[in-house]
């Protein structure tokens, strides 16, 4: 029989971070100690959620010199992404090819952002979204989109010829049946309270993190003021 696949969530310990990174996953534990202790507890499903995203999970711990290690599957039919050559991303694609295609839009200094399908946290964003976009990694990452920045299109209170719109269910009708929606335009709330208009580009990939998501590649100062925030 199968044995049950338990997301990360359900068995990381409370006071445990998770950092993505270019080739998978980096879970730091509060010391090297309990980082054994995990390690040997949890290997088993360590090794499930490993084969789950398709890309390594490492724990670490500070002053660790060599961090605890799970690789993924190897996959020899999969094709190797060159960070700097596609402008597209499969929605199959890999964690690992995912946060490679990330690195090759980041280098091109582009906004990128991840965000969950199911929930709308936030899972990835980049400097170039906390320099453009204002706020910092805590304002960003975890935090629910509908609440923070889609909360006007649902509740149909943007201004003007916006008023009505709901750009929230337009975005994911579009990207659920075309996987990919070039140069969508939209308006969305920034942490501030600001009201901008934004250009992005989205992917629709299969299993970031385990969950399905959306991959947001905008230009830097493509945005237009809608709307300063009411003191």
């Amino acid at each position: 029989m199968q044995s049950q696949h338990l997301e990360l969530s359900e068995y990381l310990p409370p006071d445990w971070q998770l950092c993505p990174t270019r080739q998978g996953l980096r879970l730091v534990a509060p010391s090297a100690d309990d980082a054994s202790l995990f390690f040997q507890g949890a290997g088993h499903y360590l090794k499930q959620s490993a084969d789950y995203i398709r890309a390594a999970i490492e724990v670490v711990w500070e002053g660790c010199n060599e961090p605890l290690r799970v690789e993924g599957p190897t996959i020899p039919s999969a094709p190797s992404i060159n960070s700097y050559g596609p402008s597209i991303i499969a929605p199959h694609a890999s964690y690992a090819e995912a946060m490679d295609f990330i690195a090759g839009k980041q280098a091109e200094g582009l906004i990128v952002t991840v965000m969950a399908m199911g929930s709308d946290r936030f899972l990835f964003v980049n400097g170039a979204q906390v320099a453009d976009r204002g706020g910092n990694a805590e304002t960003w990452i975890g935090v629910d989109a509908k609440a923070l920045v889609w909360h006007r299109s649902l509740t149909g209170t943007l201004p003007g010829r916006e008023k009505g719109v709901n750009y929230y269910a337009r975005l994911h009708e579009l990207l659920e049946r075309d996987r990919q929606i070039p140069d969508f335009s939209y308006c969305v709330t920034r942490p501030n309270g600001d009201l901008h208009r934004d250009v992005s580009t989205y992917f629709y990939i299969e299993n970031y993190l385990g969950v399905p998501a959306r991959i947001a590649v905008s230009r830097v100062g493509d945005s237009e003021l809608v709307e300063a925030a009411k003191l």
